[in-house]
Formats: C-alpha cells, structure tokens, sequence
C-alpha cells in the first residue's frame, strides 16, 4: 500500500531509535579499554584518559561495532547526521588522536583501506 513521505520518514526513525536502543549499552569494554557511556568517561589501565566529546563518540562507534569496518561517511552520519560541518580529512585527525591516548592499545584502531577504520584486536 503506498504511503507518504512523512509516513516513510517517520517509520525509518521508529526503526532506528528501535536498533539504536539494542546497540546501545551503558559500558563498552575491551580489554583494558572501559568506556562508560552515561558518564562519557573513559579509562586505559585503570587510569582515566580524556577524550574530546567527538572522539569519545568515535571510539563508542568502532567498539559498538568491533570488528566491522565502518566508513567515514558512516562515522559522520552518526554523529552529525544531516547537519554535516565536517570532512573526511577532519574524521582521519580525530581517529590519529584517539589512537594517541590509546597508547599500547593504539594498534586496535585498525585503517581499512578505501573505506575507513575498524577496531578490533
């Protein structure tokens, strides 16, 4: 049955407020890497590290979806949406300083080449 755009718009976002509320958990850990997410805390060793609100976003992003690669376009799409001010280049600075405070952990932020980052062991 045809419906309208309205219609189709607002079932997309029912769809993904569903999906986004089962990804989303209040702890991201792996390894020595604990990320809490209400808080927007993170620590490395038991030691906490600070991280920009968009890094801390982009480190959620690739644990939330370890082992995957994910694109930047995609990365951006999550965190600005329609209301993009940012650039690829822009995501490429974010991701070197997140690995930066990783520190030994640095590595797990792996480069997918042509199509974006992964985090994974």
């Amino acid at each position: 049955k045809p419906f309208s755009i309205k219609e189709l718009i607002a079932r997309v976002k029912a769809v993904l407020k569903r999906y986004k509320k089962l990804s989303e958990g209040k702890v991201l850990e792996f390894d020595s890497i604990k990320l809490y997410k209400d808080e927007k805390r993170a620590f490395i060793d038991g030691k906490e590290v600070y991280f920009t609100p968009v890094e801390f976003k982009i480190l959620c992003l690739l644990m939330e979806n370890y082992g995957r690669a994910v694109s930047r376009d995609f990365i951006i799409d999550n965190l600005w949406g329609l209301e993009r001010d940012t650039t690829e280049r822009a995501i490429d600075v974010h991701i070197k300083h997140i690995r930066d405070k990783l520190g030994v952990y640095r590595n797990y932020i792996k480069t997918v080449r042509g199509v974006g980052y992964k985090f994974e062991k």
